[in-house]
């Protein structure tokens, strides 16, 4: 009796390497001369592999990044809803709030700001204090028929550094 753990299927002669002529047999030992071939191949190909040093240490990637940014209409228990499209129509008289929704991810106790801007001028910046590994923010911003144009919402840093940004264009609906 085998040692070896019982398998379900029967077992299958091992398939030669290179396929043989349509009409001609390979023998066991033309078999077995080619996938020696293949060993020795795969043998050296492993050792020039592991030979060869890279030539720069690759950069550590921070883990401290937006791992989802949304624009939304809505924000339902935490999570954007009726997600925005790059282009936003507003009535005459009716005005539309817009949310800006990010999950930061490795920012614990650390802080960030979502910035709202148009023609290039902040016009409204809200911070947040980040308290865990994984943190959602929303902030969110009434628009009018005055509002009209392009507009860029993003999320910065304390040092300035930008880690998203949204574009996206209000126009008034005739």
């Amino acid at each position: 009796m085998s040692d070896s753990v019982p398998n379900d299927r029967p077992s299958s002669p091992p398939l030669p390497i290179n396929p043989p002529e349509a009409g001609k047999k390979s023998t066991p030992a033309e078999t077995a001369a080619v996938g020696e071939k293949a060993v020795q191949k795969t043998a050296a190909t492993a050792s020039a592999v592991s030979e060869k040093k890279p030539s720069t240490i690759p950069k550590k990637r921070s883990q401290e990044r937006v791992a989802r940014s949304f624009l939304a209409h809505k924000i339902v228990n935490k999570e954007p809803v009726h997600i925005v499209n790059s282009t936003v129509k507003i009535g005459k008289t009716k005005a539309v709030w817009i949310n800006y929704f990010t999950e930061l991810k490795g920012m614990n106790n650390k802080a960030v700001y979502h910035e709202w801007l148009s023609k290039g001028k902040v016009t409204y910046r809200q911070r947040f204090n980040i308290a865990s590994n994984r943190w959602r923010a929303a902030s969110r911003k009434l628009f009018n028929a005055g509002s009209a144009g392009v507009w860029l919402v993003r999320t910065v840093d304390t040092k300035g550094r930008l880690l998203d940004q949204k574009e996206f264009k209000i126009i008034q609906e005739r």
